[in-house]
């Protein structure tokens, strides 16, 4: 005759086995399905009425230098806040450009695009005659 205790351990040992399979198979046998959680909401805001669409593709860089240098930038009318030589960032559509410095007289164009060599652009200043 066999020893009960360890008879008892077998049979434990067996139901746990069991147990253990059940959990890790499921119910049919076949994993659970996965969860798929759906996309976030994103909010688009459109631009305001009256606001041009450019495309960040439709601008280009241009180096801007001057004689003499130092000269302030106006782009469109508006001061840049740079001075000659520098980078600029400019509508490849066309723009106007105004480059300033006391005792020259200054320069205004609107067709630069049409003088730029190879994202290159170098003003002469002239100077304004003494009174």
């Amino acid at each position: 005759m066999r020893n009960p205790i360890f008879m008892i351990s077998l049979a434990i040992a067996g139901t746990l086995s069991f147990l253990a399979f059940l959990v890790w198979s499921g119910p049919t046998g076949t994993p659970a399905p996965k969860v798929v959680e759906p996309a976030p909401v994103v909010a688009v805001t459109p631009p305001a009425a009256g606001v041009p669409l450019v495309p960040v593709a439709a601008q280009t860089e241009l180096l801007l230098t001057s004689a003499p240098s130092g000269a302030r930038v106006y782009l469109d009318g508006k001061d840049t806040g740079l001075v000659t030589p520098t980078q600029l960032t400019v509508p490849s559509q066309g723009f106007s450009l105004m480059i300033i410095k006391k005792g020259y007289r200054p320069y205004v164009d609107s067709s630069v695009l049409g003088k730029v060599k190879g994202r290159k652009f170098h003003v002469a200043l002239a100077r304004k005659p003494r009174k």
